[in-house]
């Protein structure tokens, strides 16, 4: 082999040395390089892992927490309606024992006075108005029973210094339910709601009887205030009814109407006591805080929709001769626009914003119960 085939050999042999010996560093430096950063993901890993696990619980912690404060509205709830069914037990206890009781004295009365007894009459007087369901119910009663006592009787309702025509009252006078009695023509209704107590054409500082009625100067009249809360709510007005040819005076039983105008005020109270119960616990079901689900969010609608029913059927309740103009007229939003301003501001203020841009169930309700299904009812005449 010559020198130069050695030297080349030589040359080869180191450069192969070499060439490995590099390789080798590169790999172990690669090796290196790889493990610190494999280091650094794994930190970075951890780190995020952590903060997961940081996020889960505090989402845990929320979501107990929102459950233990739905759990605490469900609670005050159901207090509330065990509270309103032992205060409607109560008050119906008392209005029994407080009828029973009125029953006697003019059972006795009756007979002091030599006239028959009128217990069997009044009992189911009574009777009719403890199984009064609703406000307008026990407002109907009334005037069906005390019909019974009286050439005619109606109901008016109070409304500032005014006096409308409950509905049916055109059953008895020409004024009809769409009366409207301003207090200086109103006489013994004004005086009945002035006095808190039954004022009679009668007695020595009578007002005399109301314009509408058309009595002559002898005939008698009576109004008794029919009282919510220590408020006079309306009146129950009765009277001999318009003079005829024989001259003989209408029926008018002063007690058995006073002691029906007191049970209807009695029921009415309590009516009023269970509703205002029932508005209470909408609310709390309408703001108890969701857990996330689907059973959740259908109980905030169901809720929000009773609320927005309750609202809207007291539109109808207390100003039902504006309603039934409104729907003749067709101006629903114009006549009972500041009624339906209230409703919505009462539900917006706790009803949840989700469940309001979801669906307007107060648009609806008031579609349904006070246009009676016709939309146009409700459309702003220009």
């Amino acid at each position: 082999m010559s020198f130069d085939e050695q030297l080349q050999r030589a040359l080869d042999t180191f450069t192969d040395r070499l060439r490995d010996e590099v390789a080798g560093q590169v790999r172990d430096e690669v090796a290196r390089q790889a493990r610190i950063v494999g280091d650094e993901l794994a930190a970075i890993a951890r780190a995020e892992a952590d903060a997961a696990r940081v996020e889960a619980d505090a989402a845990r912690a929320q979501a107990d927490t929102a459950h233990a404060e739905a759990e605490t509205a469900r609670a005050e709830a159901d207090a509330a309606r065990a509270e309103a069914d032992s205060a409607r037990a109560e008050a119906e206890q008392a209005a029994v024992a407080g009828a029973e009781a009125d029953i006697a004295r003019a059972e006795a009365n009756q007979a002091h006075a030599g006239r028959a007894p009128v217990t069997g009459q009044l009992a189911a007087g009574i009777r009719a108005l403890g199984g009064a369901r609703s406000l307008s119910e026990a407002l109907d009663t009334l005037v069906r029973c005390a019909g019974q006592e009286a050439a005619r009787a109606g109901v008016l309702l109070v409304r500032g210094d005014r006096f409308h025509g409950w509905r049916g009252f055109e059953a008895a006078f020409a004024g009809g339910d769409s009366l409207d009695l301003a207090l200086g023509d109103a006489g013994v209704v004004a005086q009945a709601i002035q006095t808190a107590a039954m004022a009679s054409s009668e007695s020595a500082d009578s007002d005399g009887a109301p314009a509408f009625a058309q009595l002559k100067p002898h005939q008698t009249c009576v109004a008794i205030p029919i009282v919510i809360g220590g408020q006079a709510v309306a009146v129950l007005y009765a009277d001999e009814g318009l003079e005829t040819g024989n001259g003989e005076p209408g029926t008018l039983n002063l007690e058995p109407l006073e002691i029906l105008t007191r049970f209807a005020s009695q029921r009415l109270e309590a009516l009023t006591a269970i509703k205002a119960a029932r508005s209470l616990t909408v609310d709390a079901d309408v703001r108890a805080p969701a857990r996330g689900g689907h059973d959740e969010s259908a109980d905030q609608h169901a809720a929000a929709r009773r609320y927005a029913r309750l609202l809207v059927s007291e539109i109808k309740l207390y100003h039902e001769p504006q309603v039934a103009e409104g729907r003749r007229e067709r101006d629903l939003a114009t006549r009972l626009g500041g009624e339906i301003a209230r409703v919505r501001t009462l539900y917006e203020q706790r009803v949840p914003a989700e469940v309001r841009q979801h669906t307007d169930y107060v648009h609806e309700e008031l579609i349904r119960t006070l246009a009676d299904g016709d939309a146009s009812l409700l459309e702003a005449k220009t």
